[in-house]
């Protein structure tokens, strides 16, 4: 996180949103996105944690604004670490 926000140019914003420490659903975090009028999102997550960044990712891309969205995350042998989508 430091060091994106330190490799950012200036006139552009880092924000850092940890939903474990400040749990929000889905829904909550489009509204977040819409309010800050965030344009960029990159999710990195855990692998027990994937499932729930992948429905975060998708509830972001459902917006009917433009968003980018990248995820990332470590694999250690996933069942659906080759799927564009989780499961369930």
């Amino acid at each position: 996180m430091f060091l994106l926000q330190a490799r950012t140019p200036p006139g552009h914003e880092v924000l850092l949103l940890d939903r474990n420490a400040k749990p929000m659903t889905d829904a909550a975090l489009v509204q977040f996105v819409q309010d800050e009028k965030i344009d960029l999102v990159g999710i990195g997550a855990m692998t027990r944690m994937i499932a729930r960044a992948y429905r975060a990712a998708d509830a972001l891309r459902a917006r009917p604004q433009t968003l980018q969205v990248a995820v990332r995350f470590p694999v250690l042998a996933s069942p659906w670490s080759r799927s564009p989508t989780c499961p369930g």
